[in-house]
């Protein structure tokens, strides 16, 4: 039997009379003296085999009845004319007579799916145990999920048989996971299901990040954050299990599963420690050379950190292996820097977003040093995860220098207008930068996105973010004087020049402020290019004297003021916005903002520009000799001004 969930058909033939309710007999036969058959066999046929793999539910064919009546003599001569009407945006294969596929079945089926490929190693007992875990109650959820039994075409049921009454349930407190949630929270199957998927998305997280704990000494180094990471998950299926009522998935024993996972964490470090008492081999060995520096950094963190976090026993085999291994590869550690993040203490996607410097991951920060806990205690003294962004960089052994320099400076800074570096991972491969999240994305994109609400003018009172100003010409000036002032603070009280400056690093965060990133980052940007073996396509941002020269020089403050020109025109003149590029498109139309020989000095490219006030911005911050362009004094001075004037207006368009 092929089973569509409420409707049985024979697996070798199609839909007889005999098989249909005795009152939908005599419908039958009307119709079939009208020339019109309920279904045809053929039909049917094509109906099992395009939907038989997959979890369907079937509504009453009563829509499909109630069409035929009321149907005209010329549309009962082709039953095409009746049949109800499919969704133009899905194919018709997909759905058949009100047959839509159950989603959220489906993608359970794929969770479980994807932890049945997780495989833990063998001497990484506490993973092991929580994913065994969840694909046990993976299986449950699955069986919650599968085909009920027989029943008829109607939702009543065909046969006449009353089914006894259940006995009413006792009531009982709620369990102790569902204490968590609020009183309007959502407890659906489905709910269930979306928690599930994200303690899978957890464990395949999990797996990445620690995927370095098959080798020995990362894996003393990672015991107590991958305790902590799977106490995390085991919270998520407890709560999962709850929602749904599933059986309490208990060890053996009748221990609870926080306990099994402690037990299990017990094991690990007494394997490791037997391990690390026979010293049979260098634990250096099968390294790459620059996974000494960071496995001594990642002990030497636990033990000056987390010494309290950690049993005796595996601080005392921390500290051998961390001796053994300075030992054996000639290295030394210094004192670990205040900006000093471990790879294992963010979780972020590996699917990189748009970006120069490197590739860019969103993520969430799980950890802090106990000297950063300046915020209010949270469950259990621990600070909730906070959203960042995590930039991943390629650079050559004899560039970690530089790059804890550039770090350096970067974590001194203090300024509304400067995106905040939280830390950062010197010695990994590839180094790792934890950034503030500007969740509204590049200042070009975001005021693109405004334009277009104000062409709306029920989306603009509805979805804007700019009601605190006057007018969107008055938002524009208001927030390019934010990034102006935040590059006068680099230039004159950090004498530091941001050399990487373009539309992509002034970034607008969730509260409408405007940050400056990727400051200093630009020689870099050049090296993690090179390795990658990807062109460098950011010349277009430089000043014509840095790309006439080596592309390794340092840019100068004026060379900053010509980037920052470009960056102003890019939002001035949407039509040649670095945003709206075009492929193919015609010799005779201007490049666009950022195209390496773009001349913003052009006529073709100051004539867009209707306003003479802003053309003459243009061209005083985009002059081609260093010593001809304004000062940022003077820059700053006249956008105060646009800004005064456009905060008169009460609406007025960008030109």
């Amino acid at each position: 039997m092929v089973q569509l969930k409420n409707l049985y058909v024979p697996a070798g033939g199609g839909v007889s009379s005999a098989h249909l309710p005795r009152s939908l007999r005599s419908e039958e036969k009307r119709k079939k003296d009208a020339g019109d058959c309920l279904r045809s066999k053929s039909e049917l046929q094509r109906t099992c085999s395009s939907v038989a793999d997959e979890q369907l539910s079937v509504t009453t064919f009563r829509r499909d009845k109630l069409s035929r009546r009321n149907a005209t003599p010329k549309q009962l001569r082709n039953p095409a004319n009746c049949a109800p009407k499919l969704p133009p945006e899905v194919p018709n294969s997909r759905y058949v007579y009100g047959i839509t596929p159950c989603t959220y079945a489906m993608e359970l089926q794929q969770d479980v799916a994807a932890l049945q490929q997780l495989v833990a190693q063998p001497q990484q007992l506490m993973l092991a145990g929580t994913l065994q875990r969840a694909r046990a109650l993976g299986g449950q959820l699955l069986q919650r999920e599968s085909p009920r039994g027989r029943r008829g075409l109607f939702r009543r049921g065909s046969s006449l048989r009353k089914k006894p009454k259940k006995p009413p349930l006792k009531a009982r407190s709620a369990p102790a996971a569902l204490q968590l949630l609020g009183d309007d929270a959502d407890r659906s199957p489905q709910a269930a299901a979306t928690r599930f998927h994200q303690a899978a998305q957890s464990c395949a997280e999990l797996a990445t990040t620690f995927a370095k704990t098959s080798k020995f000494v990362f894996h003393v180094a990672s015991v107590r954050r991958m305790h902590a990471d799977l106490h995390a998950v085991g919270r998520q299926l407890a709560l999962v299990a709850a929602l749904v009522d599933a059986a309490e998935l208990q060890p053996s024993g009748g221990t609870s599963w926080a306990q099994q996972l402690q037990d299990d964490r017990g094991q690990e470090e007494a394997q490791l420690g037997a391990r690390a008492a026979k010293n049979a081999l260098p634990f250096a060995r099968d390294m790459r050379p620059h996974e000494p520096m960071e496995a001594l950094t990642l002990l030497k963190y636990e033990i000056d950190f987390f010494k309290a976090e950690n049993s005796a026993r595996h601080v005392a085999t921390m500290k051998k292996v961390f001796f053994s291994v300075v030992r054996s590869s000639n290295g030394r550690v210094a004192k670990i820097p205040d900006w000093y993040i471990p790879p294992n203490a963010v979780h972020y996607n590996r699917t990189p977003m748009r970006g120069s410097v490197g590739t860019a991951h969103r993520g969430v920060r799980v950890e802090w040093k106990p000297a950063e806990r300046t915020q209010p205690a949270r469950e259990g003294g621990q600070r909730q995860p906070e959203r960042v962004v995590v930039k991943r960089l390629f650079i050559h052994a004899d560039a970690i220098e530089m790059f804890r320099q550039e770090v350096e400076l970067w974590f001194s800074l203090d300024h509304p207008s400067i995106l905040k570096l939280y830390g950062a991972s010197h010695c990994s491969r590839p180094a790792l930068l934890v950034l503030e999240d500007a969740e509204n994305g590049p200042l070009v994109n975001y005021l693109h996105y405004h334009r277009q609400l104000h062409a709306d003018k029920r989306r603009w009172l509805k979805e804007t973010d700019l009601r605190v100003y006057q007018s969107l010409q008055h938002a524009l000036w208001s927030l390019l004087l934010q990034a102006a002032n935040g590059l006068k603070y680099l230039h004159t009280e950090k004498k530091l020049v941001h050399s990487n400056l373009k539309s992509d690093n002034i970034l607008v965060t969730a509260d409408g402020s405007v940050k400056l990133t990727d400051f200093g980052l630009g020689m870099l940007a050049l090296q993690n290019q090179a390795i990658e073996e990807v062109c460098f396509r950011e010349l277009g941002w430089r000043a014509p004297n840095c790309q006439r020269e080596s592309r390794f020089r340092r840019p100068s403050f004026q060379d900053d003021i010509y980037s920052f020109g470009l960056c102003v025109l890019d939002v001035l003149v949407p039509e040649l916005s670095s945003i709206s590029k075009k492929e193919n498109s015609p010799p005779c139309e201007p490049k666009h903002v950022g195209d390496e020989g773009f001349d913003p000095l052009a006529t073709n490219v100051l004539s867009r520009i209707k306003n003479d006030t802003h053309k003459d911005l243009v061209r005083g911050m985009c002059q081609k000799k260093p010593e001809d362009r304004w000062s940022l004094n003077i820059v700053i001075e006249r956008m105060e001004e646009m800004c005064t004037a456009a905060s008169r207006e009460q609406e007025c368009s960008i030109q």
